[in-house]
């Protein structure tokens, strides 16, 4: 049902990756990732991750240059 259902929008900067990580774009840290899928597992709840990045203005700026191309 609707009501088990639990929604996390997930800005990933600094939450699925660390500092270090920012050096490199779009790279995950794994020992983030396992910490917060255990934190996940806590939880009573049919689980729906919507994830965001401020890499997406990268890719963002990108494809306006190729349709302005």
């Amino acid at each position: 049902s609707f009501m088990n259902i639990l929604v996390v929008f997930l800005d990933i900067d600094g939450v699925l990756n660390t500092r270090d990580s920012w050096k490199t774009p779009f790279q995950l840290n794994d020992d983030c990732i396992k910490a917060f899928c255990e934190y996940l597992n806590t939880l009573k709840y049919e689980i729906r991750i919507v994830l965001t990045s401020s890499g997406k203005m990268v890719i963002l700026q990108f494809l306006k240059m190729k349709r302005h191309n």
